[in-house]
Parts: C-alpha cells; sequence; structure tokens
C-alpha cells in the first residue's frame, strides 16, 4: 500500500498493489488506486510515508483512466497495455532512488510507502484487463514476470486483523543507524 498523490486531495490517494496467480499459473498483477479515506480506524496515514524519490509522469494518465472509469485515454500512453504497465511501475517503482530494481523488491525502502498486509481480500471495480504482448516489454527486477496487469479501484479491501498489517512508518522508527545509511529518506 503506497500514496498515490496525483488525485486532486494530494494526500487523500491511496495505491494497493496485489500479486497472485491465476489458476493457469500465469503471473497476476492487480493496481487498485483509492482513497485514504476508506482506512478503517485511519490506521495508515498519508504522514507516514515520506514524499521523496522516483515520481511517475504518467499519473495525469492515471488519473484520466481513473475519472472516466476507463473510457478515456488521451496520453501518450495511448493503448490499455502500455498504460497498465505504466500503473505498475508506479505500484513497483514509486519512491525509488537510484536503480529501481534494487527497490522494487523492498517497498519499505521507498518514499510513497505505507505499509503492506499478509493476507488481505478485496472486491474492485476493473478499468483494465490486459495481457500482456509476449515479446513487447523487456520488464527486469520487480516487473520481470508480469504477464496480466488489472488496474481498478477498490471497492472495499479488508484484512482478518490488524495482525495481519505491517506499518512502514514502524519499521523506520525501528530502524538502526546501519538501515539509516541504506534508507536513502532517513539520513
Amino acid at each position: 500500500m503506497a500514496r498515490f498523490t496525483a488525485v486532486p486531495e494530494r494526500d487523500k490517494g491511496a495505491l494497493f498493489h496485489i500479486r497472485t496467480a491465476s489458476v493457469r499459473g500465469q503471473q497476476v498483477d492487480l493496481v487498485l488506486f483509492g482513497s485514504m479515506d476508506n482506512f478503517l480506524g485511519r490506521v495508515l496515514r498519508p504522514e507516514d510515508a515520506p514524499e521523496t524519490g522516483w515520481f511517475s509522469s504518467a499519473w495525469y494518465a492515471i488519473a484520466e483512466l481513473l475519472e472516466s472509469r476507463g473510457r478515456e485515454n488521451t496520453s501518450q500512453w495511448d493503448d490499455p497495455e502500455s498504460l497498465s504497465v505504466e500503473a505498475l511501475k508506479v505500484a513497483l517503482y514509486q519512491g525509488s532512488s537510484g536503480d529501481q530494481g534494487e527497490q522494487g523488491g523492498q517497498p519499505w525502502t521507498r518514499g510513497y510507502t505505507l505499509g503492506h498486509a499478509d493476507d488481505s481480500e478485496w472486491f474492485a471495480q476493473i478499468y483494465t484487463d490486459v495481457v500482456l504482448t509476449e515479446g513487447r516489454w523487456r520488464l527486469r527486477g520487480s516487473m520481470s514476470g508480469a504477464q496480466r496487469i488489472l488496474v481498478g479501484s477498490p471497492v472495499w479491501v479488508r484484512t482478518a486483523s490488524r495482525a495481519s498489517l505491517t506499518r512502514y512508518a514502524d519499521l523506520r522508527s525501528r530502524a538502526t543507524d546501519a538501515d539509516r545509511r541504506r534508507l536513502p529518506f532517513l539520513r
């Protein structure tokens, strides 16, 4: 879970990324853009995520996709497949500093990130559902293996208990001096 500041109210946007597999074994990446207002009890807060690191220029296109509920795309990413790849880049790399592949698998080291839930359930409105064209993309790092990408908005996301949720603000506050040297925004 991460902040998504490309919405009219900068402190309201939230992004959820869920990676799973289809019954055929195909990797499926689900990227949902929603609102911080939907976190019950405000367990995750905008101020928990440092605003630092890489920020995608595709946010205008993603905002248009969300606002039009998938009906409009006037961006340079003019097909659903390329826009979905950009949405996945935002989910996996927003807030990175340096090599994006290096921090992709360690979201707590990136800016804008809030936390993760080990076990969650969700129900969503999907605006794009694409299977990536084989050979079109040279995906690396956390994006390698992407085969199908769904982009939309959550109707709801829930966990069985608060124990399922890891707040990155808690991890950052307990960081040792050695950890702080590896986390650019804690220096």
